[in-house]
C-alpha cells in the first residue's frame, strides 16, 4: 500500500470502527430487516410445528413407539385401545370432579359452621279458591324459584356457576288449612313461600335471597296478569349457624367418588410395562371419534425461540448488507478520508439537518466524541483564520474552493470564507466539479492553493481521487478540507 500522505494513493482504507459506526447509524432498516425475518422465521416455526403434529400426534405414531420397545400383535395393541378408551372415560370423570372441587361452594364450606338463612312470603289471592288452584299457584312460585333463570341471575352476582348454587338454594311452599291461625275461613286464599339457603358466612346467604326477593315480587305480578290475581308480600328472615351433615356426608361421597376414580385408572394401568402405559395415556387423550386424526397444539415456546432467532437472523442480515454497502459503494464513509489518503488536514463540519431524534441524537454524539464537530458560523472564522495565517506567510492572493458535491448550504460557508479572506487581502473563486468546468479551470489558473469540500456519505470516492489527481498535477497545494458530517 502506497504511502497515504503522498497524495498518489489509490487504495481505499476501510476502518473497522467507521464501519461500526455506519452500520449503527442505519438502525432503522435493521430493525425493520428484524421484525421481517422474526416474522418470518416464526411462520416457518409455526408450520413446521403443526407438520410435526401431524405426523407425530397419530395413532400410528404412538404404535410405532411402543413397538420400539417390544413387538405387539395386532390384537394385543387393539387391547390396549380399549383400555385406552375406558380410562379417557375415567379422565373426564376425574376432571371433572378436580373442577367441582376448585369451583364448588358446597366443597370449601365447613359443614360444622354452616350459615343457614330463611325467608318466608305470604302469597294471598285477591278472591276465594279451591285447593287446587292454590296448589297450581304454589307450583308456578316453587318451579320459578327453581328454575334455570333465576340460578343463572344470582350466580352471576356471586361470581359462581348456577349449578353450584343449586347445590345449596332450595324452596318449599305450605297451603294453610282454614283452621290454621291464616284466615282462611272464608275458602283457601293463602300461601306460604319458604326460600333457604346455606353458606360459608351471611353476606352470601343476603345475596341470593335478595334475588329471591326480587323473583317472588316478579313472578307475583306476571301470574296477576296472566292467572289470578295475588298480593304478595315479605313475613320475615331467620338466620342459624348450625353443624350440617348433609354437607359432610356430600363432601366425603364427591372425594370416595374422586378416589375412586383415581383407583380404578392406577388399577387399569398396573400390569403394563412402562412402553404400555405411555401408549394407553397417549390414545386416552384422542377422543374415540378422531382416534386416527393428529391432535394438534401449539408449543408457543417453541414459537417464541423461532421469533428470537428471526430476530437475531434479520439483525446479522441487516448488518451484513450495510457493511457490504460500505465496501462495495463508491461513496466516502470515512469522513478522514482526505487526511488518511492524502494528507490533507480535515476539518469536519456539522450538516444542517435540524435536531436529531433519538437514538440519531446519541449514535451521533457517540461517533464525534473525540472529535471536533463545527457548525458553519465557527468554521470559517477559524478556516479563515488559518488561511490568512498561511496566506502571509507564502503569500498566497487567490484561493480556489472546490468538491465534487457542493450543496447550498456549502455556498453560505463559501460565501462567509470569501468576505472573510476578503479582508486580508485574499480572493476566494468557487465551483463545483472543477474537472468538468471550463470556467472554472480557467479562473483558477492562476490561483495559489486550494480547499476541498466534501460529503460524507454522498460525495464519490473516485470522482475525489481525480479531483485530488487534478490539484497534484496542475501543482494547487490543497491546503486544508472540509468534510461534512451528518
Amino acid at each position: 500500500m502506497d504511502n497515504p500522505n503522498s497524495g498518489n494513493n489509490n487504495d481505499y482504507t476501510i476502518r473497522i470502527v467507521d464501519l461500526i459506526w455506519y452500520i449503527l447509524s442505519k438502525w432503522r432498516s435493521i430493525v425493520i430487516s428484524m421484525l421481517i425475518f422474526a416474522l418470518t422465521v416464526a411462520a416457518l416455526g409455526y408450520c413446521m410445528n403443526v407438520k410435526t403434529n401431524k405426523s407425530m400426534r397419530t395413532r400410528e405414531y404412538y404404535i410405532q413407539r411402543l413397538n420400539e420397545s417390544s413387538e405387539h400383535s395386532q390384537e394385543e395393541i387393539e387391547k390396549l385401545d380399549v383400555l385406552a378408551r375406558i380410562i379417557s372415560r375415567h379422565n373426564e370423570l376425574v376432571e371433572g370432579q378436580n373442577q367441582y372441587f376448585q369451583s364448588s361452594i358446597l366443597a370449601h364450606m365447613d359443614w360444622m359452621n354452616v350459615v343457614t338463612a330463611t325467608s318466608s312470603y305470604r302469597v294471598d289471592l285477591n278472591t276465594k279458591a279451591d285447593i287446587a288452584e292454590l296448589y297450581i299457584l304454589a307450583d308456578a312460585f316453587s318451579s320459578r324459584l327453581n328454575s334455570e333463570e333465576f340460578l343463572a341471575d344470582a350466580a352471576e352476582k356471586l361470581g359462581t356457576e348456577p349449578k353450584y348454587l343449586d347445590e345449596l338454594f332450595s324452596t318449599r311452599y305450605v297451603i294453610p288449612q282454614p283452621s290454621s291461625s291464616v284466615d282462611n275461613s272464608n275458602g283457601f286464599k293463602t300461601v306460604i313461600i319458604y326460600l333457604s339457603v346455606k353458606g360459608m358466612d351471611r353476606e352470601f346467604c343476603d345475596k341470593v335471597l335478595a334475588e329471591g326477593d326480587r323473583m317472588v315480587d316478579q313472578i307475583s305480578g306476571e301470574l296477576s296478569s296472566s292467572v289470578t290475581e295475588n298480593t304478595a308480600s315479605y313475613i320475615r328472615t331467620v338466620f342459624n349457624t348450625v353443624r350440617d351433615k348433609s354437607i359432610r356426608d356430600a363432601q366425603q361421597e364427591e372425594e370416595k367418588s374422586y378416589n375412586a376414580q383415581v383407583t380404578q385408572v392406577n388399577n387399569l394401568l398396573s400390569g403394563l410395562t412402562k412402553a404400555e402405559k405411555q401408549y394407553v395415556e397417549a390414545i386416552a387423550k384422542l377422543s374415540e371419534e378422531q382416534s386416527e386424526e393428529p391432535v394438534q397444539f401449539i408449543n408457543r415456546l417453541a414459537i417464541i425461540k423461532y421469533f428470537v432467532v428471526g430476530l437475531i437472523l434479520g439483525g446479522f442480515a441487516g448488518a451484513a448488507f450495510h457493511a457490504a454497502m460500505y465496501v462495495l459503494g463508491n461513496a466516502v464513509r470515512n469522513p478522514f478520508a482526505l487526511e488518511d489518503m492524502h494528507g490533507v488536514r480535515t476539518y469536519l463540519r456539522e450538516a444542517d439537518i435540524g435536531k436529531r431524534r433519538w437514538p440519531d441524537g446519541i449514535i451521533y454524539k457517540a461517533r464525534y466524541n473525540q472529535d471536533k464537530v463545527f457548525e458553519s458560523g465557527n468554521l470559517f472564522e477559524i478556516l479563515g483564520a488559518e488561511l490568512s495565517a498561511q496566506a502571509k506567510k507564502e503569500g498566497l492572493k487567490k484561493i480556489l474552493v472546490t468538491g465534487t458535491e457542493l450543496a447550498e448550504e456549502d455556498e453560505e460557508l463559501i460565501d462567509g470564507l470569501r468576505a472573510f479572506m476578503a479582508g486580508n487581502g485574499v480572493e476566494v473563486i468557487s465551483g463545483k466539479d472543477i474537472m468538468y468546468s471550463q470556467e472554472l479551470i480557467e479562473a483558477s489558473e492562476d490561483a495559489d492553493a486550494a480547499v476541498v469540500m466534501e460529503r460524507a456519505g454522498h460525495s464519490n470516492y473516485h470522482k475525489v481521487q481525480k479531483e485530488m489527481e487534478f490539484m497534484k498535477f496542475h501543482k494547487l497545494p490543497v491546503l486544508a478540507g472540509i468534510m461534512t458530517v451528518e
